[in-house]
């Protein structure tokens, strides 16, 4: 079938495909081993005539069979969507439906590993110097804490294209967080108010009060500052708000969660371009520098006096929110294997949660991303005051 799409599409494609694209296109097909090395070359120097290298292109690949052809549409339909829709090509490469096969080998491997476990107590003998040191947060021993987990996965809405594959990325994220010992609720497919009422609801949770920490988890369409529910349309908005989702567990409102490390994870779209440009927060207002007159907090205390008053703190500490893609970009994923960004933060997290802190983990799983220019994950909101290790096995 996509041997005779190409038939069709010849003449079309030849007369107006672009020179980067049709480059771009042979850089694919050699890496996907459609083209041999001597393929490629010979239409890298031959014709000079970009209309004449499209035709003998086209002609070389249909001789190679029907999965040839369709490998040769999928580069076309993500190198150059506009065209591939003028050429009347089935959109297959998109934020929502994305085929991987033109993805790097290194990202399509689905995370699969199990868990590393720390070795012996000795890594925990080291860890527990640290935390008399205050470098490191407290970490209770695995029969004295009860850790609890939210994941909130929207998968189908009402008036967008429902998100295939990220039953997958449920699965590997409950696996991956009951094997760091916690204890994970699930929610599917609601609105942003139902998404707010449990993430409200969770916080509230008795169980924060034997924890040392606590993971967030929400996937589903997004915004560049929230994440939709599943009734979101553009008339009529459906958007929890990353805002809120920092105020429910802040020092104010969620008191058992305090100096607790608080971990954000979104997998999201934020954004319709397609990551090659990353684009940074616009600045707001600079905050006044301090001054000489402005009174600290201990200044109506007389001189050999302490307060009995409650200490102040800060409202917003202990988080860190790990996004899927950088501000106004989007997050790529598969209908059978689930979404790039979740992938190879499990696969991280199983291999290196035995000796790197939560930090570093999210570093490397950026440092995953250096070779695949269409997404980078980024670390937002980090009030990680010390080092947070999750040490399986302990």
């Amino acid at each position: 079938v996509s041997g005779e799409r190409l038939k069709k599409l010849r003449r079309e494609f030849a007369d107006n495909v672009s020179k980067p694209v049709l480059d771009q296109i042979l850089d694919d097909l050699l890496e996907q081993k459609v083209l041999n090395e001597g393929e490629y070359e010979a239409l890298k120097e031959g014709s000079t005539r970009r209309g004449d290298k499209a035709l003998e292109l086209i002609d070389i690949v249909r001789k190679k069979g029907q999965k040839a052809s369709e490998k040769f549409i999928q580069s076309i339909q993500y190198r150059d969507s506009m065209f591939a829709e003028r050429l009347e090509l089935e959109p297959a490469f998109t934020p929502t439906h994305t085929h991987l096969s033109l993805v790097p080998a290194t990202l399509q491997e689905t995370a699969i590993a199990t868990l590393i476990l720390c070795s012996s107590n000795k890594t925990f003998q080291a860890i527990q110097q640290q935390m008399e040191t205050g470098q490191i947060y407290k970490i209770r021993e695995s029969g004295s804490r009860k850790r609890t987990a939210l994941i909130i996965n929207n998968i189908k809405f009402s008036h967008y294209s429902d998100r295939n594959g990220a039953n997958v990325d449920e699965q590997q994220m409950k696996k991956l967080l009951e094997g760091l010992g916690y204890t994970p609720k699930v929610y599917n497919n609601v609105n942003a108010k139902d998404m707010e009422k449990a993430l409200t609801e969770f916080s509230k949770q008795e169980e924060h009060k034997e924890s040392d920490s606590t993971f967030i988890v929400l996937m589903s369409h997004g915004i560049r500052d929230g994440v939709c529910g599943v009734e979101h349309k553009e008339e009529s908005p459906d958007i929890l708000h990353t805002d809120k989702i920092f105020n429910i567990f802040n020092n104010k409102n969620c008191k058992t969660l305090r100096e607790k490390p608080k971990i954000i994870i979104i997998q999201a779209c934020r954004g319709e371009n397609m990551g090659h440009t990353l684009v940074s927060d616009s600045l707001g207002p600079s905050l006044p520098a301090p001054s000489p007159q402005t009174p600290s907090p201990s200044a109506d205390i007389p001189e050999g006096y302490e307060s009995d008053a409650l200490r102040k703190d800060h409202v917003e500490r202990d988080f860190i929110c790990f996004c899927s893609s950088t501000p106004d970009n989007v997050s790529w994923r598969s209908p059978e294997t689930g979404s790039v960004f979740v992938q190879k933060l499990v696969d991280v997290v199983r291999k290196n949660a035995c000796v790197e802190h939560v930090d570093e983990l999210f570093r490397m799983v950026q440092n995953e991303f250096e070779n695949f220019p269409m997404q980078m994950p980024t670390k937002e909101r980090n009030t990680l005051l010390k080092k947070f290790y999750l040490l399986p096995g302990i």
